[in-house]
């Protein structure tokens, strides 16, 4: 196998996902795992990236925790000599970055273990929406929809268990929401009118008149729950808009040839 010479993070909530380039772009290695925590991620990745040592021209890494400017840096110092030339940016500016490429205008919306809406115009306006976290917020997420169940069906006990935990309860939620079960059906519907709040919100802070979506995340993947989603936004004037790529694989690309910085 041919070593990767730029390679893109992308670290949410519950996965990493590495994705490894050639110099022409080629796709010559991938790579999937738990994700470690922000503190953790620097050390993380020196150790899986450790065989590219002295090849890698290029790393973008895109990860949740990683919104304020001084945490990007924190970062991106740790990584100092895992590459010739590293980029950190939140996750989801990442996600934007792969929607929307450069130079375009609308919003994402990422609904996985969290949820968070990201928008840009074209003049470089940016705002977002949610991403507060699970203890002040993520309505819509995967852990918002698990929390929500284990609530009202009496399963108290059962909210200590971890995020990730909570989380991973919302495709049986899913699955009963799809059976009309009526507990499991309203919290869908509130998820979906709850996502759809923040790009509305978004849309009126950026005075965007015709909007252009996007969203992504583990409980996007749901065909089913991204319809449902995208009839709560109806009242919008707005142009649905399909991911064109990954934001591992957007982020592999953005990086190559890209000078110090």
């Amino acid at each position: 196998m041919a070593a990767p010479t730029s390679i893109g993070v992308d670290n949410g909530g519950t996965w990493i996902r590495m994705v490894g380039l050639n110099s022409k772009g080629r796709c010559v290695w991938t790579f999937k795992k738990r994700s470690p925590t922000v503190d953790k991620l620097p050390h993380f990745l020196k150790k899986h990236l450790h065989r590219f040592k002295d090849q890698l021209n290029g790393l973008a890494v895109g990860s949740r925790g990683v919104w304020k400017p001084s945490k990007r840096r924190t970062v991106k110092r740790a990584l100092h000599g895992v590459a010739k030339n590293i980029v950190v940016m939140s996750d989801v500016e990442a996600a934007w970055m792969a929607a929307f490429g450069k130079n375009k205008e609308g919003i994402v919306v990422i609904s996985g273990t969290g949820s968070i809406a990201y928008g840009q115009k074209k003049d470089g306006t940016i705002a977002r929406a949610g991403g507060f976290g699970p203890e002040k917020g993520d309505e819509g997420s995967g852990y918002w929809i698990g929390k929500e169940w284990l609530q009202r069906t009496g399963r108290v006990k059962d909210l200590r268990k971890s995020v990730r935990n909570i989380a991973s309860i919302a495709p049986k939620v899913l699955a009963r929401a799809k059976r009309k079960d009526p507990i499991a059906l309203g919290i869908i519907r509130e998820a979906q009118d709850e996502l759809a709040t923040l790009v509305g919100n978004l849309a009126h802070r950026l005075r965007i008149k015709r909007v252009s979506v996007s969203c992504t995340g583990s409980v996007f993947a749901d065909s089913w729950f991204q319809s449902g989603f995208f009839r709560a936004l109806n009242p919008l004037d707005m142009t649905r808009r399909s991911v064109k790529t990954d934001a591992a694989m957007a982020l592999a690309r953005s990086i190559i040839g890209h000078g110090a910085g």
